[in-house]
């Protein structure tokens, strides 16, 4: 099978070569060689020309594989290439024997034949006209197979000569569409040519006319140009005069200005206060007037502000006098602490045992109660153990906390 395809490489070699030397369309090309191609069979003509299209058709690719593979001018393989592409093939040389093989052969024909013939002694049909049934479907399934392969390879032929007629008519009717193309572009450039000789005569007739109407042309600009020349003279002379008269005219106020700065100013000693400006104004008034009315309002203002410093005075001394109160209302309720404490001690000392370490405990809760700083140690231990002296003192150092708060807010308002 492979030299098959070796020889069919071959022609495709010399297809390539014989293509790159024409250099022709690949279409009329295939169409020229498939004659020459008959005598092949349609399967390895079908081979030959898919490999030829393939091969024009990727041959930049396939240059740069082979380029790859070759040295200088293709004429030489490298070995480092060569060794890259070279697969080994380790087949194993040992055959078994022929003998043995034929009589394992013949052992299994004649265990088939022992067993047909057990199964004949045992009332078995013989299956010969089965057989020979079978065969007569695979002689008939053959012949169609052939059949089918023989209408496969007419129809593969028939395809062929459609395609071949396909791209003859394709062919003929790209000459018909280029032919028209040289047609219609011939007419053109007819056309072209007809209009250019029509422009160039029109010009050739114009040309004359056109000197006559530059130099009608030239005389009107030059008079254009004379009279343009002529009004501009005269707005410059219009505006250099207007220029002069406005510079004379502040020149003029100027030398008034500086003689009525110049002359001496009489002060007149007769000023009425009680007169008015005369601009006749909505608020005009004089200036004993205005002055009146000015000690007016300074008169109100000054009582607003006294007015204003009463009422903070006030304001004051009732801050003041609610401060009194509360420091009154703090002594109250701090005697009424003691005296319900006393009251509690001596309820606790009647209730308990008469004991020095009491009588200590219950001076020194009187003392703390009364303002004393000061305390024994013996005495601040149990006080300290005790809860309701705990609280006792959170509520007396709250008290004078506030007192003195309070005392600090009186000294600052004097």
């Amino acid at each position: 099978m492979s030299s098959e395809f070796g020889s069919l490489v071959k022609v495709v070699w010399m297809l390539l070569d014989k293509f790159s030397s024409d250099c022709r369309c690949v279409d009329e090309f295939i169409e020229d060689v498939s004659t020459d191609l008959q005598s092949f069979d349609p399967l390895e003509r079908k081979f030959i020309l898919d490999v030829f299209s393939g091969c024009v058709e990727y041959e930049k690719l396939l240059d740069i594989v082979v380029n790859t593979f070759y040295g200088q001018h293709r004429k030489w393989l490298c070995k480092s290439d060569r060794n890259q592409f070279i697969g080994k093939n380790i087949s194993c040389t040992y055959t078994s024997p022929r003998e043995l093989q034929k009589i394992q052969e013949c052992k299994e024909k004649n265990k088939e034949k022992a067993e047909v013939i057990d199964k004949l002694v045992q009332g078995a049909i013989d299956p010969s006209p089965f057989l020979q049934r079978q065969k007569e479907l695979e002689e008939r399934e053959r012949q169609e197979k052939r059949q089918a392969e023989e209408r496969t390879r007419l129809e593969t032929q028939i395809i062929e000569k459609e395609i071949t007629l396909i791209r003859k008519r394709i062919a003929e009717q790209k000459h018909e569409a280029t032919a028209r193309l040289m047609q219609r572009y011939a007419e053109k450039r007819v056309k072209e040519e007809k209009e250019v000789r029509d422009l160039v005569q029109q010009v050739m007739e114009h040309r004359i006319n056109l000197k006559v109407a530059q130099e009608r042309s030239k005389k009107i600009k030059q008079k254009i140009v004379k009279e343009v020349s002529e009004e501009n003279q005269e707005l410059l002379r219009q505006a250099l005069e207007e220029k002069e008269e406005e510079l004379r005219k502040r020149f003029q106020i100027i030398h008034e200005i500086h003689v009525i700065e110049s002359l001496p100013i009489v002060k007149s000693n007769k000023f009425d206060e009680t007169e008015t400006a005369g601009h006749e104004l909505l608020g005009e008034m004089s200036l004993a007037e205005l002055k009146e009315r000015l000690a007016l309002l300074r008169q109100n203002q000054q009582k607003e502000e006294e007015e204003r410093r009463s009422n903070i005075l006030e304001e004051k001394q009732k801050k003041k006098q609610q401060i009194l109160e509360t420091l009154d209302n703090i002594n109250l309720y701090r005697k009424l602490l003691t005296k319900e404490a006393a009251d509690r001690l001596e309820a606790e000392r009647s209730q308990a045992k008469p004991g020095k370490r009491l009588a200590r405990r219950a001076s020194g809760q009187v003392r703390f109660l009364q303002g004393s700083i000061s305390l024994p140690a013996s005495t601040s231990v149990v006080l300290l153990s005790s809860p309701s002296f705990l609280q006792k003192e959170l509520r007396e150092t709250t008290w004078e906390e506030l007192e003195q708060s309070l005392a600090r807010f009186v000294q600052n308002t004097k």
